[in-house]
C-alpha cells in the first residue's frame, strides 16, 4: 500500500547510501542516468543490470544478495513457461520499501511517468543509444485473461 506521505516510510539501512533525486526518492542501483547524471526511473541501465545479475547484487541497493532473492512482476511474469522477469533479484527489505514507496509499483493506476520529464535522447549514455525502442508505448496495458 502506498502511503500519502512516502517520506514517513523508513529507508532500509542497505539503501541509505543511495543518491536521491530532486524529490528525495532514493535512486536504485540499476536506474538509467543520462550524461548529466539525471535518473530516469522508468528505464534500467543495461550494464548495471548485467552487473547486478552476474555479481548477484540487489538491483535496488547494489549490495551483495543473501541466499534469499526476491523478484517483482505480475502474473504474466510468474506464469510464463520459463518465467520472465524484467528486473533482477533484490533484497527483501529493498523490494518491500520499493513496493510501498515507488509510485509505479505501489499504485497500479499510476498514469504518469515516475520521472516527471521525458528522456532527452541526446543525453543518453553511449551504451544505451542503440537500445532505445521507439515503438514501445509508455502506458501499461490491461491484463487480458
Amino acid at each position: 500500500m502506498m502511503y500519502a506521505d512516502w517520506r514517513s516510510i523508513p529507508i532500509p539501512k542497505r539503501m541509505k547510501a543511495l543518491g536521491r533525486d530532486k524529490r528525495g526518492f532514493p535512486i536504485p542501483f540499476t536506474v538509467l542516468r543520462d550524461t548529466d547524471g539525471c535518473p530516469h526511473f522508468a528505464a534500467n541501465d543495461g550494464i548495471r543490470q548485467h552487473k547486478a545479475r552476474y555479481e548477484s547484487r540487489c538491483q535496488i541497493c547494489g549490495g551483495k544478495l543473501d541466499s534469499l532473492k526476491w523478484l517483482v512482476g505480475g502474473p504474466l511474469c510468474a506464469f510464463m513457461e520459463n518465467g520472465a522477469y524484467m528486473d533482477t533479484a533484490m533484497h527483501y527489505e529493498c523490494v518491500t520499501y520499493a513496493l510501498r514507496v515507488c509510485p509505479y509499483l505501489a499504485a497500479p493506476n499510476y498514469l504518469r511517468r515516475i520521472d516527471d520529464a521525458g528522456i532527452d535522447y541526446d543525453k543518453l549514455p553511449e551504451h544505451i543509444v542503440g537500445l532505445v525502442d521507439h515503438t514501445m508505448i509508455p502506458e501499461r496495458p490491461e491484463l487480458i485473461s
